[in-house]
């Protein structure tokens, strides 16, 4: 009929497809093209409509509805505000204006985020892990410092964000601890889907790409106004939640890497971002160059971002889901092998091991915790520990002649060592020279040698004797170690155990020859 609507479902199979092949054979270009598109169009618009159907999100409450219509008018001033290219910017002081952006993009960072439970607070057993696996336990204990890293991460407190039970009476002292539960911030998969659906996360990136952050010749500025500072880390801090354990949004943020690492030298809270961007997730782990880590790594020495975010971003680059990633463990420690001394502070010579020793009499790493050389110090020989897990043969090889083996025995021997340090040596002990492809000369069967191994024994016993005084007099000598204690725990059960058992197991001993005193420690 004419005028009428022409319906083509009832013509799928049969005339409008023939029409349409029909049409592909006819010697006239743009109305052979038409077809051929037309006829694309229609088998693939099926698929097009499911993927189109998973990605729409229903709102059913009333507090999602409330939670999307406040968005979106905190997104409409959001773009008011970065599309008029304000003044303020260069300004000192803080407009009013700035206020209400800054408080929206705070509250879209606590949507981004729930609270979660770990487990007993005053637990401190290992979890079931197989002794020497070459993987430090993770106690429960642990978890509390994971927290608080996490939480530092977003710069939030969990009072402020959702939670599966009720927190609205939780005070300032209950924001670690509820009913003796230890608490750990979790992505809040909806709202993070919310706010890429509506580009929440494209209209933060608009605010990052701000002309101001431009001086009048072209050139990136070096230092940023404070308003524009705070505006940046807040920023930086949403993005951080907004792509926290969620792959997809991870994804979504891949392109604008370049921006991120542009940002590296303003002394922007770029550094958690990236953590979170690279979490877990493979693909993107894979694509990492060395440019990059060692962009990073300068960026570090020139802005001097805290020694926590900046190892972290390091240690997700190295495991996907626990697993070791070979290729990144080599890129990483080329990175390292090329980095100047300062970057890489062994405290190996007489001189230095001094200098060291000085500031762990002054605990340097409890005065200055985040930016401390003590710190740093330990995190270093953490991670090179990591960078060899997994038994990775040219990492071990490199970190041998940096750190030798009497160098790191004289470390843990020594009395003064604290046990920070004493832990972080022992890791890269068990790593770089006990889980190997093979042991070979008589080093690990010297005086040195055995003097730590009878160590560890009185470590592991002091724990097992149920602190009596006879097990604790060797731990006593030493300045802050404490049996009993968490920290105390989690270095037996994560690093004494696994460390003992490699060398049980590893080591050729042949105990006829040994002294009787050796041969009770061995029994």
């Amino acid at each position: 009929k004419s005028g009428a609507f022409y319906d083509s479902d009832g013509y799928m199979n049969d005339q409008l497809v023939a029409i349409l092949l029909d049409t592909t054979m006819y010697e006239h270009d743009e109305l052979a093209t038409r077809a051929w598109r037309l006829l694309v169009r229609h088998f693939s618009q099926k698929k097009e409509a499911l993927d189109a159907i998973a990605k729409v999100q229903m709102l059913i409450s009333p507090k999602a509805i409330g939670a999307y219509h406040a968005v979106q008018k905190g997104l409409n001033t959001l773009r008011e505000f970065t599309e008029g290219e304000q003044s303020w910017a260069l300004k000192t002081d803080v407009s009013e204006e700035l206020g209400e952006i800054l408080a929206f993009i705070g509250a879209m960072k606590r949507l981004c985020l729930k609270v979660g439970e770990v487990g007993d607070s005053q637990g401190w057993m290992a979890s079931q892990t197989s002794i020497g696996c070459g993987e430090p336990t993770i106690l429960s204990s642990g978890a509390v410092v994971k927290t608080l890293a996490t939480r530092e991460m977003f710069d939030i407190k969990v009072g402020e964000v959702s939670s599966d039970e009720e927190t609205d009476d939780m005070n300032n002292d209950q924001l670690l601890t509820t009913r003796n539960r230890i608490h750990r911030l979790l992505p809040n998969i909806e709202n993070q889907r919310l706010g890429k659906n509506i580009g929440v996360h494209l209209a933060i990136i608009s605010v990052l790409q701000m002309k101001q952050l431009h001086r009048a010749d072209g050139d990136q500025m070096k230092k940023l106004p404070l308003p524009m500072q705070r505006l940046f880390d807040e920023s930086y801090s949403f993005l951080s939640a907004f792509c926290y354990k969620n792959e997809e949004n991870q994804v979504s943020l891949k392109a604008f890497l370049p921006l991120f690492l542009k940002h590296l030298n303003l002394g922007c809270r770029v550094l958690p971002l990236l953590t979170s961007l690279f979490d877990n997730n493979r693909e993107m782990c894979l694509e990492v160059e060395e440019n990059m880590v060692m962009s990073i790594l300068n960026s570090h020495d020139a802005v001097h971002p805290s020694h926590d975010e900046f190892f972290g971003f390091i240690r997700t680059l190295l495991n996907v889901n626990g697993k070791p990633l070979k290729r990144n463990q080599v890129l990483i420690t080329n990175v390292l092998w090329q980095a100047s001394e300062d970057l890489v502070p062994l405290y190996n010579t007489p001189a230095e091991f001094e200098e060291r020793r000085k500031l762990m009499k002054e605990r340097d790493d409890l005065k200055d915790p985040n930016y401390g050389r003590l710190s740093y110090h330990i995190g270093l020989v953490d991670l090179l520990g990591e960078l060899t897990r997994g038994r990775n043969y040219q990492s071990e090889m490199k970190f041998r002649s940096l750190l030798k083996l009497e160098d790191v025995l004289r470390t843990c021997l020594d009395s003064d060592t604290i046990l920070s340090v004493h832990r972080a040596h022992i890791l890269f002990l068990h790593e770089v020279y006990l889980e190997t492809e093979g042991i070979q000369g008589n080093q690990f069967q010297s005086d040195d040698m055995w003097c730590l191994v009878r160590d560890l024994v009185q470590d592991i016993a002091s724990v097992a004797g149920f602190f009596s005084d006879a097990f604790t007099k060797h731990v006593d000598r030493r300045p802050g170690w404490r049996p009993g204690a968490p920290e105390f725990n989690a270095y037996v059960f994560g690093y004494a155990i696994p460390c003992i058992a490699s060398y049980l197991r590893k080591v050729d001993v042949n105990y006829s020859a040994l002294s009787d005193e050796r041969q009770e420690l061995f029994v």
